[in-house]
């Protein structure tokens, strides 16, 4: 620790005609403070998704220096991550510690939350802890969300339609919601007997994020067509790539 010594040191020695002598020096030794903050760890890689809240990480804060650190703050600062995940939240837990002893340390946690729909990619910052006499540190922090296609429709039938021959109608609307973070292409196609008589509008179409469109089924029955009772299904199937 920061202290002063004094260094003695003491020689003796014997004269040609055989007296013993000695001489006694000091040397005044001055252990200046040095007080250091460091993050033990040097970063964190981590995939985080969309709508969810992920614990990143734990950081390991150490007084490595000969003296107390005082006042540590810990925060985020640079990289894309306040612009391009203006909406996202970051926490430090604690962020804050007053008066760590030379040798002492501390554990701070690191939890990401990822609003939905929030697009894929790569947000990275740093995190940065600071104090009033021991410097500062960083810790590289690279946040990976990848891409969702999760997507649901409603409903998922429809009564049976009574068609008269000759005629055509509405059957219903099928809403198809994108829950994921990209923009999600989707394909319909009919099935079953009843598929001759059936009409999808649209039969493809694109949903961005956090949206809902419809899909409107019709009916059309000539005045030829056999009397009978027709199953049919519309297949809604998601054509976006992976990433």
């Amino acid at each position: 620790p920061p202290t002063s010594i004094y260094v003695f040191g003491n020689a003796t020695w014997m004269n040609p005609d055989k007296t013993n002598a000695s001489y006694v020096n000091s040397t005044y030794v001055v252990v200046a403070s040095n007080p250091i903050i460091e993050i033990i760890e040097e970063g964190v890689n981590k995939t985080t998704p969309h709508d969810k809240t992920t614990d990143v990480s734990n950081i390991t804060i150490y007084s490595s220096g000969n003296d107390r650190v005082r006042n540590i703050r810990i925060y985020h600062a640079g990289g894309n991550f306040d612009y391009d995940c203006y909406d996202c939240t970051l926490q430090i837990i604690p962020d804050y510690y007053g008066d760590l002893y030379a040798g002492g340390n501390f554990t701070s946690n690191i939890i990401v939350t990822i609003p939905k729909g929030k697009a894929p990619g790569i947000y990275w910052t740093y995190i940065v802890v600071n104090s009033t006499n021991g410097g500062h540190d960083t810790y590289l922090m690279n946040l990976s969300v990848p891409m969702n296609t999760s997507w649901s429709l409603t409903p998922t039938s429809f009564p049976t339609i009574l068609a008269q021959p000759n005629t055509s109608g509405w059957i219903g609307d099928v809403n198809v919601t994108n829950d994921g973070n990209v923009k999600i292409y989707f394909e319909t196609s009919k099935r079953g007997s009843a598929s001759p008589l059936i009409l999808v509008v649209p039969e493809g179409l694109a949903v961005d994020t956090l949206s809902t469109n419809n899909i409107s089924i019709f009916y059309s029955v000539s005045a030829s067509y056999p009397q009978g009772l027709y199953y049919g299904e519309v297949a809604v199937r998601n054509s976006t790539l992976p990433a």
